[in-house]
């Protein structure tokens, strides 16, 4: 910044600049602005590697090569989608990321620290044209965080979508969530895997906001965690859809009527459905300009006229645990958890048995 600064006062102002010491201060004591460094996951891979002596180094050099040139070509593929994304409306490229489990009740109680507490998920999605930011949040009594549940809060946001002609998903590669015949399924678009170990994404900013919103005031149930979302940018807030347990879809039992067909291959980098062909997947193995490979999934039954369709996840509230319901409850009674939230914690049923 301070040779930008160098430049302009040579350039364009044509007067001798301030000495960096004193651009320093300035910048320091006159602006509200500051520096942060984005914190982000290692690559276990990657730290394998470092870790490996000259030797093995050399043996596994040709894989770790491939690992890095993937990772630039997943980057440099988001960074183009997110420019064609800002120059055109019917694009739409996107991230999507399941935040780290949001627990209540949250506060510096200490006896917090050895209760069971009550999980909170988030999924967010980030739109890379506009930089809007939608976080599909629910709670554990109401449902899980595996394929059905992500299927469903995407399914819902592209269900949204209108005038859009080309979608394109950004993730990580968790099989159990995103990776897996249920997400295929239910996708009608292009979905680009980011590379194992480096799928820093813009997801991780709103995820981050949240934290540092966090740390300043106390949770004591989920409805706490979705008003702070809510808060924690000011300029664009970001938008929370709140979801039940009717709200979901089985997308893994769906997935067995579409996808009759199923290779060992699970690595693949890249997938794609087609509207020309909705019995097929197309995919590869890398970005690269190699064309893309047809997998035939098998046929879409029906029942008379209309298309067999994803059947409700839940008929009631999955529940939890007894113990963790015991344990929450301890915290209304012992002053943890403001006498407020009792009716909530109280409502929140318990896992039955079958």
């Amino acid at each position: 910044m301070y040779e930008l600064y160098v430049q302009k006062c040579h350039n364009e102002w044509k007067v001798n600049p301030e000495k960096l010491s004193f651009y320093r201060f300035i910048f320091s004591t006159e602006f509200n602005l500051g520096f942060h460094q984005p914190k982000k996951d290692a690559c276990k891979y990657c730290e394998w590697y470092k870790r490996l002596n000259p030797s093995d180094k050399v043996h596994h050099e040709e894989e770790y090569n491939a690992h890095q040139t993937r990772k630039v070509q997943a980057r440099e593929h988001k960074q183009n989608d997110k420019r064609h994304a800002q120059a055109q409306s019917s694009f739409k490229a996107l991230t999507f990321d399941l935040e780290q489990v949001l627990t209540t009740p949250w506060s510096n109680v200490s006896s917090l620290f050895y209760s069971r507490k009550l999980s909170t998920y988030n999924l967010t999605v980030y739109e890379l044209g506009n930089k809007e930011a939608q976080c599909y949040m629910w709670h554990e009594g109401e449902g899980g965080r595996g394929s059905s549940e992500i299927s469903t809060c995407m399914f819902q946001y592209l269900s949204t979508l209108s005038r859009t002609e080309h979608v394109v998903l950004y993730s990580d590669t968790c099989g159990l969530q995103n990776r897996n015949a249920g997400f295929s399924a239910m996708c009608l678009c292009l979905h680009i895997f980011m590379e194992s170990g480096h799928s820093q994404m813009e997801c991780d900013s709103v995820h981050a906001a949240i934290e540092a919103a966090r740390k300043k005031v106390p949770v004591y149930s989920p409805e706490g965690y979705y008003t702070l979302v809510r808060m924690a940018r000011r300029n664009r807030p970001y938008k929370v859809i709140e979801l039940g347990h009717s709200a979901f879809l089985d997308f893994k039992s769906f997935s067995q009527h579409t996808v009759r067909n199923r290779t060992k291959d699970t690595e693949g980098q890249t997938v794609r459905h087609t509207k020309e062909d909705p019995k097929g997947i197309q995919f590869k193995y890398s970005l690269s300009d190699q064309p893309f490979q047809m997998l035939q999934v098998g046929k879409h039954e029906t029942r008379g006229a209309h298309a067999i369709a994803p059947k409700k996840m839940h008929t009631g509230p999955p529940g939890i645990t007894a113990v963790k319901k015991k344990d929450v409850l301890t915290l209304c009674t012992n002053g943890s958890i403001p006498h407020s939230y009792v009716d909530f914690y109280q409502s929140v049923q318990v896992i039955q048995a079958e």
